[in-house]
């Protein structure tokens, strides 16, 4: 309880930091003139002599002691910083000036940035950032790629684990936030970087739990008016020493993969020594929720871990407790070269046992012939997610082995509605059909075995509807062309052929009319409407639903 509650107050501390990092510099544009009194000519010197040699400009001086009394600043901020030019090219000249203390020891070591503008009868403060959060530490101008003005590079901490920036440029009159870098977690460590004077882009190098503890580091580039990554590399070290270890940190690299949305080869290397197979995880957890576990290794997620005996075979379970979705995935670990490697999952359901008692009722119920208990089995265990099949979406670039309550495609993930075993072809061995949704899109399954090895063909709703104990089914291509088909296997391809259909054709003035085929043969519209309703009135296919609440509602 103790440890528990150690680890909710560091929580909490972590969450006040980050509320407190978040808080960005604010930039206050005023545009009141400043009083000005008679300008003295004796020039400023405070604990600090100026970078650059107060100048003249419309024939005066900048007086310090006005402009710092103006301000309102306390006696002990030194300038810490200061560059005059006509940085908007209005024949005018403007000042940048930090005020602050000259010493890094202080909390805030520049507590105010300020560009004026001396107009006449006055100043004009034109933007004013003040340190709001981290700290700044120093202040300087760079000439960046592309840039026709320099910008305002201000440097910031957290006077312990952290170096950030942020940039600013000069623009309608002001400055602007460019960029801001520095990591809200209090660690990391952001630059710039450049050659000969002239920066390019900047890197950040993290490591806390905003990368789940991954050291990443990210390479920005300025391109066209703007700041892109470019690159993401990764540091690692050990390898992880227990199962659960191994578990955790493959589902932290594919987290950081979809996150980071651009090729890791770093991260590549490491899942393949994580998991030879390559695979990924049947279910990939919020961003947020790997967090969490990171932190504290408690939450919605949940991984224990069984070793069999003093055998190199070990289990991790990952549980996950929404508020909605709960669900159980075990990975099966092996050891090689006396390192724990991922070969295998299986997804678990609370209602297996009863799918697993309806599955074989329904099975049992069907007059198939001798022999087919193999095939049976092999499609139990597919409706079970204990046995892979390899199937390749249309849209998808190749083959792939999935489990059923595994597949997912573009961020979405398939949900099993329910099954039927049928003899598509009549060749007395059924094939697996199932019919689920995936997003806002509905698609059936058609499992079956080629030369020992499951595989899957993919059709939309629109593919494959009304499919009778048969094997026909309905198609539709549109208003116009519909029709029932059936399918013929050739090896691990499928061709489709035609019972009846309707098209589209043209008369002799080459206007579009219907026309109407059984199988091959071109028919009169009676004809066709009437064996079409023989086939409309077949025996429908009998369906098992997944979850109870759907068989009663069908």
């Amino acid at each position: 309880m103790l440890k528990r509650k150690f680890r909710l107050v560091l929580f909490v501390l972590l969450l006040s930091m980050f509320f407190l990092v978040c808080c960005k510099n604010d930039m206050e544009d005023e545009n009141q003139p400043m009083q000005n009194s008679n300008i003295s000519t004796e020039k400023y010197h405070d604990n600090k002599e100026p970078e650059n040699e107060l100048v003249d400009g419309n024939d005066s001086e900048w007086d310090m002691s006005v402009l710092r009394s103006s301000l309102k600043l306390k006696e002990e901020m030194g300038i810490v910083f200061q560059h005059y030019d006509d940085f908007d090219n209005d024949k005018n000249e403007e000042l940048i000036i930090d005020f602050g203390h000259d010493n890094t020891s202080e909390k805030d070591y520049i507590q105010n940035i300020y560009y004026i503008e001396k107009i006449e009868g006055g100043y004009e403060i034109l933007s004013h950032i003040q340190s709001d959060g981290y700290g700044i530490f120093s202040v300087e101008l760079i000439n960046l790629t592309d840039m026709e003005r320099p910008v305002l590079y201000c440097r910031n901490t957290n006077y312990a684990n952290l170096i950030g920036f942020e940039l600013y440029e000069i623009k309608d009159n002001s400055l602007k936030q460019l960029v801001y870098s520095a990591s809200a977690t209090g660690v990391g460590y952001d630059e710039m970087l450049g050659e000969d004077d002239v920066y390019y882009g900047f890197v950040q190098n993290r490591s806390s739990y905003d990368t789940l503890y991954t050291d990443l580091i990210k390479s920005y580039e300025f391109i066209n008016g703007k700041f892109e990554l470019t690159d993401v590399s990764a540091d690692f070290y050990n390898y992880p020493d227990t199962p659960e270890d191994v578990v955790l940190e493959y589902l932290n690299m594919h987290s950081i993969k979809k996150t980071e949305n651009i090729e890791i080869p770093d991260i590549e290397v490491r899942l393949r020594e994580l998991c030879p197979r390559e695979f990924e995880p049947p279910i990939l957890y919020d961003y947020d929720v790997m967090v969490d576990y990171n932190i504290l290794r408690e939450g919605t997620l949940e991984l224990n871990t069984k070793i069999h005996g003093k055998t190199n075979i070990a289990e991790v379970s990952v549980k996950y407790n929404g508020d909605i979705d709960k669900s159980e995935i075990v990975y099966s670990l092996g050891k090689s070269d006396d390192k724990w490697i991922i070969y295998d999952y299986n997804v678990l359901y609370e209602d297996s046992t009863e799918l697993s008692r309806r599955i074989n009722e329904y099975f049992d119920s069907l007059y198939l012939n001798a022999g087919d208990d193999i095939i049976l089995d092999k499609y139990k265990k597919i409706l079970l997610s204990q046995v892979s099949f390899a199937f390749q979406f249309v849209v998808a670039d190749g083959e792939k082995s999935y489990f059923l309550n595994s597949i997912a495609y573009d961020g979405y993930w398939m949900k099993p509605i329910r099954f039927s075993l049928i003899d598509m072809n009549h060749d007395l061995i059924p094939e697996l059909i199932v019919e689920g949704s995936l997003g806002a899109a509905d698609f059936v399954l058609v499992i079956r075995e080629v030369e020992e090895k499951m595989i899957a063909h993919e059709f939309s709703h629109r593919q494959m509807y009304d499919l009778k104990k048969d094997g026909s089914f309905g198609a539709s291509g549109g208003a116009a062309h519909i029709g029932y088909f059936k399918l013929e296997f050739d090896n691990s391809k499928y061709n489709i052929h035609r019972i009846a259909e309707t098209d589209t054709g043209e008369d002799t003035d080459g206007n579009l009319i219907p026309i109407f085929y059984i199988g091959e043969t071109l028919v009169d519209e009676n004809e066709f409407w009437e064996f079409w309703e023989s086939l409309r009135n077949k025996e429908e296919a009998e369906w098992i639903y997944f979850e109870l609440n759907n068989d009663m509602e069908n």
